[in-house]
């Protein structure tokens, strides 16, 4: 079975494909997607556009929950055989009415392993109508809401199948519950109306209403990794100097403070941590007084 969406294209030989792909072992077949406007023209852009999981993915389901891998949107991306179906329908229809293909994606890892196609099957027409264009904060409280339904449902699934898992972990580790929960705590310390700067995949696009510079950026547009400590020291002290206000390192880039162990130690030295947990670490880069206290506070 396979979904496509009203304004979206099925490649020839698609479901030939699909059909190929699947097996005794295989619970869902996905695909990458061309992205093309409302007029049907290729953008040059792919959905997804990191590389699709593939592969027995149970264990990671086990350890981080339901929809915590790489994935192409199952509503014309991702075909499903009639031998996983028949183990899960029917649907919830309540908790699904919108994005129900998150309900065949999330379960799919107990009951098989997920094969990934290279070339595309389909064609995502993004022309600004799209479900997910709904506004950012919007489609984050939906994701939200939907993956802690799915969450609930996949654990009732797993304890059936005999399998333990943890619920409590997957609520600290799911994608949309800890970015909801991080926006939450960055607007608290940073506010929506102040430029940001950041460097995290938390694909926080100015349309959400926040003013953000991605670090590296020329002309307001991400550059790339800096090449050194210095380098990327450098271009702190200029983007200061523009009046970029705070650091936001987000979880997915924690990997900087090993990379660039010398710019964080700079920040530390340097500027107040106004917030650091699991999630985030904020910088003010305001200039500090004698007292070691950061402009404008008492």
């Amino acid at each position: 079975m396979l979904f496509l969406d009203a304004d979206d294209l099925l490649h020839p030989g698609a479901v030939a494909a699909a059909v190929e792909a699947t097996g005794d072992d295989v619970s869902h077949v996905q695909w990458p997607m061309i992205n093309i406007d409302a007029e049907g023209r290729p953008t040059g852009e792919v959905t997804p556009v990191s590389e699709l999981a593939s592969g027995d993915l149970r264990e990671q389901f086990i350890s981080d929950g339901p929809l915590q891998w790489a994935r192409a949107p199952g509503c014309s991306g991702a075909a499903w055989p009639r031998s996983y179906l028949e183990q899960i329908m029917p649907m919830p229809a309540a908790d699904f009415s919108i994005a129900a293909d998150a309900y065949l994606v999330g379960l799919a890892p107990l009951y098989g392993g997920i094969r990934a196609l290279p070339e595309a099957q389909s064609t995502y027409r993004r022309h600004g109508g799209n479900h997910s264009a709904g506004g950012y904060d919007a489609m984050l409280q939906f994701d939200a809401e939907l993956w802690a339904r799915l969450g609930r449902i996949a654990a009732d699934h797993a304890t059936r199948l005999g399998i333990e898992v943890d619920p409590k972990r997957w609520c600290k580790r799911g994608w949309a519950l800890r970015l909801l929960t991080a926006m939450t705590e960055i607007d608290a310390a940073v506010g929506r109306s102040v430029r940001a700067y950041r460097r995290g995949e938390l694909a926080l696009e100015r349309s959400s209403g926040r003013l953000v510079i991605p670090f590296l950026e020329r002309n307001g547009e991400f550059w790339g990794l800096p090449e050194d400590d210095a380098h990327a020291i450098a271009e702190l002290d200029r983007l200061r100097s523009e009046g970029a206000r705070f650091v936001v390192l987000a979880w997915p880039a924690f990997w900087w403070a090993e990379t660039y162990a010398g710019f964080l130690h700079h920040l530390r030295k340097g500027f107040q941590c106004v917030l650091e947990n699991d999630r985030l670490v904020i910088f003010d880069l305001r200039a500090r007084d004698e007292g070691g206290k950061a402009a404008g506070e008492t």
